[in-house]
């Protein structure tokens, strides 16, 4: 794998460190609503009928007032976590471009003009479009009203069966691991994706410079990957073509979920005829002497 790949597995290691903290964090205040109403929970426990917990509950709409108190904990911590994904995901895209771009400058010998804005150039250019990264957001009505429906049914049945602060702990911890793993399975899912779009981008660009450029799938070979990403290891496609599995590159988001979800795959550009089209292009021996950092420092626009 290449230093791209690399650092945008490090970026997502520590977003999910980060991710972890979040929901974390959110558990133990979440947890310490409850015990601010330890009073409530103990008289309900106390209460041997069914129907008299049933009515203490719903005296001043209790529970309602609990879950919500509750939920907005969690509903807090899943708009952090957006927030968190997206900004990764900008630099993501920044450094899959910039890199693809230094490489295929570095095996040309040339300078073909690739321009790399730094992160909040991009940030900004991105702001006004109804851009690939909103597609991550897990704050909006449908998934809480899910969440509320679970936590209200979780909690409910605890409630009425007398459960003490620790089971109904373990009951609304469930149902907040439910947008923690949501949170981690769009993060990796995304990191995939940004960085195949941004790498697609730069072979475009490439392309349109009359560069001839091909795409090759490079697959995370483990006991994790998919045995259809197993056997795309090495295949080669031009630029409009799919690759067998459907996809145009890894984690793209017009292809079927069972094909780009956790997806870890990249791809690298297939230089075509390279003798022949470094013979036509000024060669530039600068360039093929520069590290990634060094080519950064001179071409990329603040």
């Amino acid at each position: 794998m290449d230093l791209a790949h690399q650092k945008t597995d490090k970026i997502l290691e520590n977003l999910e460190k980060e991710l972890n903290k979040i929901y974390k964090q959110a558990y133990f205040e979440c947890k310490s609503k409850l015990s601010k109403n330890q009073k409530l929970i103990d008289n309900i426990g106390k209460t041997d009928d069914l129907i008299k917990r049933n009515n203490l509950l719903r005296k001043n709409n209790r529970l309602d007032t609990l879950l919500k108190q509750i939920m907005l904990n969690i509903n807090f911590a899943n708009v952090i976590a957006v927030k968190m994904i997206n900004d990764e995901m900008i630099n993501i895209y920044w450094f899959n471009y910039a890199y693809l771009g230094y490489t295929i400058e570095k095996a040309l010998n040339s300078r073909i003009g690739f321009q790399v804005f730094n992160q909040n150039v991009i940030k900004k250019l991105l702001e006004d479009e109804l851009n690939p990264f909103t597609l991550i957001a897990i704050d909006n009505l449908k998934d809480k009203g899910n969440v509320y429906s679970q936590l209200k049914r979780e909690l409910g049945v605890g409630l009425l069966q007398g459960e003490s602060i620790t089971k109904l702990a373990k009951r609304m911890e469930k149902v907040l691991n439910i947008s923690h793993n949501s949170s981690i399975t769009m993060a990796r899912t995304e990191t995939t994706r940004i960085e195949g779009s941004a790498r697609m981008d730069s072979f475009e660009y490439a392309k349109s410079k009359n560069i001839e450029v091909k795409k090759e799938w490079v697959s995370t070979l483990d006991k994790r990957t998919r045995k259809s990403h197993r056997k795309l290891m090495g295949e080669v496609r031009e630029l409009d073509q799919k690759f067998s599995n459907g996809l145009m590159y890894p984690g793209d988001a017009n292809g079927k979920s069972e094909e780009v979800i956790r997806c870890r795959c990249t791809m690298v550009a297939k230089l075509v005829d390279l003798k022949e089209t470094k013979a036509e292009l000024d060669i530039d021996e600068r360039i093929n002497k520069m590290s990634f950092e060094q080519w950064g420092k001179e071409y990329v626009k603040s």
